[in-house]
């Protein structure tokens, strides 16, 4: 049955990523299609549109509308499901100068309506037997950031106080070291850095990076075919020549390469890369990219993703993972099929009976792409603890070039040009770490 709010969960998804991701000036870009500033205000449109049909009820028929810190549809199951364009009108409040109340009061009204409906004494959310408490995680702190200080003293304390609940909650139950899925466990490194980001707490950030150890490499004794597969060998340390690869997905058999869930992994790095302006999110982000980019068919922006592990069908390409590379990553390479994409509005064109499937569960990229800036400078809701920390604890790489095994500590955290290559080996070349917004 079609689920109108997973219907648009995905454009709200992909509208949000190109409305913050396209804001972003192409570095270094040279010729484009579209102007910046064209490619901006389009990103806008989209995003812009995608929230009206959301929110607005078009008729007494009409059984999708907003009201009262509620997103009205005719799915009462997925209930996270619905604090995804709240995200997205926290989105639009941002790029569009933070001047709209409208927007503002209802990504404050969803969020607090739902942390007093769902949150359990643990500090999950809803079921607890399904990734509920992450994918809700991941959008009340994307939300806290995006509207920064503009958050009362007591929203920002009840807030933070959910977003460590529930990344708390994650560490307790051992899903960290939990190879669920590789989306789930990207999504989960995800969270705890934005736990880590807005509390400043050190045993988050201890497991952000206990998450990434084991979504890229688990225990292979336990999890036998899950993390990072490599498909194409690194040829370069830029775009293409990164090489390509997957995080393995199950649909209760051996894992592989699902098409569907690594376009979902995308869109969960992209996001999470313009949210910490970590490099791995950047590196992986190209790796999926690259893995993906044989199955796209152009100009109809749709996916092959036939005989995958999980589904099999012919998708609309649904990721904003190409507008953050594009834009935010670098990858200039990318700029005319950006434009394409978004001047034929391809963006759109979900097939309802394809997006109602594709918007359950672990599914939904609650997703938000944001600024590729530092963190400290971006947020201005950050903890002044947090920002200190991150600048102690910054790491320095080294002039020559290194080898960092991915199961180390952390794989390199700076913004080098080095990138890793292999599931065996990283390089880390000579860069800056310090944390200064780029923007």
């Amino acid at each position: 049955m079609e689920s109108p709010v997973s219907r648009l969960v995905l454009l709200v998804c992909l509208a949000a990523g190109f409305a913050l991701a396209l804001a972003l000036p192409a570095a270094g870009s040279t010729t484009r299609m579209l102007s910046a500033s064209a490619r901006a205000a389009q990103a806008r449109l989209i995003a812009s549109e995608a929230l009206s049909s959301l929110a607005d009820k078009a008729g007494p028929s009409d059984s999708q509308w907003y009201a009262d810190g509620v997103w009205h549809s005719k799915d009462k199951a997925c209930w996270f499901c619905a604090t995804g364009p709240a995200t997205l009108a926290a989105t639009l409040w941002r790029v569009n100068g933070r001047t709209d109340p409208r927007l503002f009061k209802k990504a404050v009204a969803t969020f607090d309506r739902t942390i007093a409906a769902k949150r359990n004494s643990n500090g999950s959310f809803g079921e607890q037997s399904l990734p509920n408490t992450q994918f809700f995680g991941v959008e009340l702190g994307t939300t806290y950031l995006l509207l920064g200080n503009r958050l009362g003293p007591k929203h920002r304390v009840a807030w933070r106080k959910s977003i460590s609940g529930a990344a708390d909650y994650l560490i307790r139950h051992g899903d960290l070291t939990w190879a669920t899925n590789g989306n789930i466990n990207l999504g989960n490194t995800e969270l705890e850095w934005l736990a880590w980001a807005i509390t400043g707490k050190q045993r988050f950030r201890n497991a952000y990076e206990l998450s990434w150890r084991y979504t890229i490499h688990p225990s292979q004794t336990r999890w036998r075919g899950y993390g990072l597969h490599i498909t194409r060998e690194a040829t370069g340390t830029k775009g293409a020549g990164l090489g390509a690869g997957y995080l393995a997905e199950s649909g209760g058999k051996r894992p592989g390469f699902d098409p569907e869930y690594t376009m979902l992994q995308l869109s969960v790095a992209s996001r999470a890369y313009l949210l910490s302006h970590d490099p791995r999110f950047r590196w992986l982000a190209n790796m999926l990219w690259n893995q993906l980019s044989p199955l796209v068919k152009r100009p109809a922006w749709t996916l092959d993703a036939r005989n995958g592990t999980r589904r099999s069908n012919l998708d609309m390409l649904t990721t904003p993972g190409m507008a953050v590379l594009a834009t935010a990553g670098g990858r200039n390479d990318l700029l005319p099929s950006l434009d394409s994409q978004i001047s034929t509005r391809h963006v759109h064109d979900v097939p309802a009976e394809r997006a109602a499937e594709l918007g359950q569960r672990e599914h939904l990229p609650a997703a938000t792409a944001t600024s590729s800036a530092s963190p400290c400078s971006r947020w201005p809701a950050l903890p002044r603890r947090a920002c200190d920390s991150r600048r102690r604890s910054a790491v320095r790489c080294p002039a020559a070039t290194r080898a960092v095994s991915p199961r180390s500590s952390h794989l390199p955290a700076c913004a080098s040009r080095g990138t890793p290559s292999t599931p065996t080996g990283v390089i880390a070349t000579r860069s800056t770490c310090s944390w200064t917004d780029a923007s």
